[in-house]
């Protein structure tokens, strides 16, 4: 788990390729160049759910003023610190948005 305060009850790293599983409307953000940046510098974004049954699909990254402009403008308006994501300098986490239910039969 790549927090701590209990929100989210499931998470997961996945990949660009694991879209194959997301609703046709998830499935274009594979080509959003906000999530594919954070992919190729940490490897993985996360797909998490909430308690309340609500996934989330999280790009990982830094909190600061520019990247949050970033985030917001390619459609991850929410940030979530990780400890798990560790920077030299600021605050690790997730960028995320809330998604349709993925269907993995």
């Amino acid at each position: 788990m790549p927090f701590d305060d209990g929100e989210l009850t499931q998470c997961w790293k996945i990949h660009p390729k694991d879209f194959a599983y997301f609703q046709q409307r998830e499935c274009s953000l594979r080509n959003n160049r906000f999530l594919l940046h954070g992919y190729y510098n940490f490897g993985h974004l996360l797909l998490g759910q909430k308690a309340n049954g609500q996934y989330i699909l999280g790009v990982p990254g830094g909190y600061d003023q520019q990247e949050r402009f970033m985030a917001n403008m390619f459609g991850f308006p929410y940030f979530k610190e990780s400890s798990q994501i560790e920077l030299p300098k600021g605050r690790g986490g997730y960028w995320y948005r809330l998604i349709n239910a993925p269907n993995f039969h």
